[in-house]
C-alpha cells in the first residue's frame, strides 16, 4: 500500500512540474525579450524561473523546504561580491 502511495505522489509531482514548466517557459521567453534592454544580468527572469521550483515543492506533500539566515538588502550586489551557496540535503536515502 505504501508503494502505491509513493507511486501516486511521484506521478503527481512530475505532473505538477511538467505543467508548471509548460506554463512557465513561454512566459520566461517573453520576459527575456521584453526585459533584455533593462535587465542585462537576467536577474528577474532567473528569479521567475526559480519560482517554478517553489510551486512544485509547495504542491508535493513529502517536500518541505526552509531557509535560514538574513536576506541581503540587494541580492544583485550580494551575488556579485561573492557567490557561496550552501545547500544542505537532509533526507533518508533509499
Amino acid at each position: 500500500m505504501e508503494s502505491l502511495l509513493t507511486t501516486l505522489v511521484s506521478i503527481w509531482t512530475w505532473t505538477v512540474l511538467g505543467t508548471t514548466l509548460l506554463i512557465w517557459l513561454p512566459i520566461l521567453a517573453l520576459m527575456r525579450l521584453v526585459l533584455a534592454p533593462f535587465d542585462r544580468g537576467h536577474f528577474w527572469t532567473g528569479l521567475f524561473f526559480r519560482q517554478a521550483a517553489v510551486i512544485t515543492a509547495t504542491l508535493n506533500p513529502y517536500w518541505r523546504f526552509r531557509t535560514a539566515g538574513n536576506r541581503p538588502a540587494d541580492p544583485r550586489r550580494h551575488l556579485r561580491r561573492r557567490f557561496q551557496p550552501r545547500i544542505v540535503r537532509r533526507h533518508p536515502s533509499h
